[in-house]
């Protein structure tokens, strides 16, 4: 498979989507910014890279962890804990940690418990 047609051409060039206008063919659309935003980083990755495997310097730039995928138990666990932290530990209520994450107060209870995450009594008795 290979790139999509145009990619890698400055406009203008023979191949890139805008030439269609310089041989009166119907003009291209625009490319929208993430799509540019692509291209600039193929076109710049291939013009560093020796050899045949394709160097992307921004995933190398990458921290280890921004590359690292979270598992749904991380991601919830972090979900509720946030939702904790930004209500005082409060769960119940409507200023409550269950009424943020718009879940009913016994389903995250269940769920703190399954995820290892302490109520802020257990917390300040330290239990866990």
């Amino acid at each position: 498979m290979g790139l999509p047609r145009g990619i890698l051409f400055p406009h203008g060039q023979e191949g890139h989507p805008g030439a269609a206008q310089n041989h009166g063919d119907a003009p291209a659309p625009s490319l929208a910014g993430n799509v540019r935003e692509l291209r600039n980083v193929i076109e710049h990755s291939t013009i560093i890279t020796t050899g045949d495997t394709l160097r992307v310097p921004i995933l190398e730039q990458a921290p280890p962890e921004a590359l690292r995928v979270q598992t749904l138990a991380d991601s919830e666990r972090d979900q509720i804990t946030k939702a904790l932290e930004k209500t005082g530990w409060r769960i119940k209520g409507a200023k409550g940690a269950a009424a943020a994450l718009g879940i009913n107060p016994s389903t995250l209870y269940h769920r703190m418990s399954k995820l290892g995450i302490p109520t802020h009594r257990q917390k300040d008795d330290g239990l866990s």
